[in-house]
């Protein structure tokens, strides 16, 4: 979180702290939410609110990149550049660094015509346009709960965002402006919890934490791991991943992980997960289910000969 010069922010404002950051898989840009207003040459940064920021730091998992000059761009903007008159938070970049999704309360497109609620925009860095990503073609818009993160694909395509109001996760096909409704709750209860989703490479395969139970055998009241599988606006499969006999020890506040190809899926919980008789600290671990095998293994596990956690 410096300027354009290199310069760290003083946090001349007051929140002006810098959080929320990530990462194109080449390491070369860096996306994060900052309410410092020393970011931008020539105090140009007026709004008094939480904005977005990209970072080139011309280099890469391969060393430097030739004739680059490192630089710090506000990119919640307009569309004809001005700079927003509300907060834009939860930036996520896609891997390869050309895309960065994230929501604001303000206005920045002319077909955002709701007011006072956060919506999910995504920026395109090779033109620096800014496009609507919850609403559909016939202006309808699907909520978001902007306390909650984003989740991009590598390639831009596809976003996904969990709705905690309606218990749902939405996700967006960009290409084809397509927005589905994957994750609909058999009975809606606005007092269950819902974290942000983790999605595969190809936008097929999503798992999230919730404590709704979103299929009939999950009876415990309490937070589960869910995966789910898709095709189009079609949820082809729902399958919850913790244990039936969880006691609310899963902790999807701390996050839910993918693999690229959507096998695996890493969580966490301080119950003991069947198949590993190890976990016996009675603390918070971290668990990796193959959906492949359908096995659960302990990997926050020590070096000793008995693997113990």
């Amino acid at each position: 979180s410096v300027d354009s010069g290199g310069i760290q922010v003083t946090g001349n404002s007051p929140f002006g702290i810098s959080e929320r950051p990530s990462i194109s898989r080449d390491g070369r840009y860096v996306v994060f939410s900052s309410a410092a207003s020393d970011l931008l040459a020539g105090s140009s940064d007026t709004n008094g609110v939480a904005d977005v920021f990209l970072r080139d730091t011309c280099r890469t998992t391969g060393g430097i990149v030739p004739a680059c000059v490192t630089s710090t761009s506000r990119i919640s903007v307009t569309s004809t550049g001005a700079q927003a008159d509300q907060a834009s938070v939860n930036p996520v970049i896609s891997g390869n660094g050309q895309y960065v999704a994230f929501s604001s309360r303000a206005s920045l497109t002319s077909d955002d015509t709701t007011t006072g609620t956060y919506d999910i925009y995504r920026y395109t860095r090779q033109t620096g346009g800014v496009k609507l990503i919850n609403i559909t073609p016939t202006g309808q818009f699907g909520n978001y709960n902007f306390a909650v993160g984003l989740a991009i694909s590598p390639d831009g395509r596809f976003v996904a965002w969990s709705d905690s109001t309606q218990v749902k996760i939405f996700i967006k096909d960009v290409d084809t402006n397509t927005l589905y409704d994957v994750a609909t709750p058999p009975n809606f209860n606005s007092s269950s919890s819902l974290w942000p989703p983790a999605m595969s490479d190809n936008g097929s395969v999503i798992a999230f934490a919730s404590t709704h139970p979103y299929v009939a055998s999950d009876t415990n009241t309490f937070e589960d791991v869910y995966v789910l599988t898709r095709v189009g606006s079609t949820t082809t499969s729902m399958t919850r991943i913790t244990d039936a006999a969880s006691n609310g020890s899963v902790r999807g506040d701390l996050g839910v992980s993918i693999s690229g190809d959507g096998n695996l899926i890493a969580y966490v919980t301080k119950d003991q997960e069947a198949g590993n008789p190890v976990d016996t600290n009675n603390a918070l671990d971290v668990y990796v289910y193959n959906r492949q095998t359908q096995t659960k293994t302990l990997v926050s596990v020590g070096i000793d000969s008995n693997g113990s956690p």
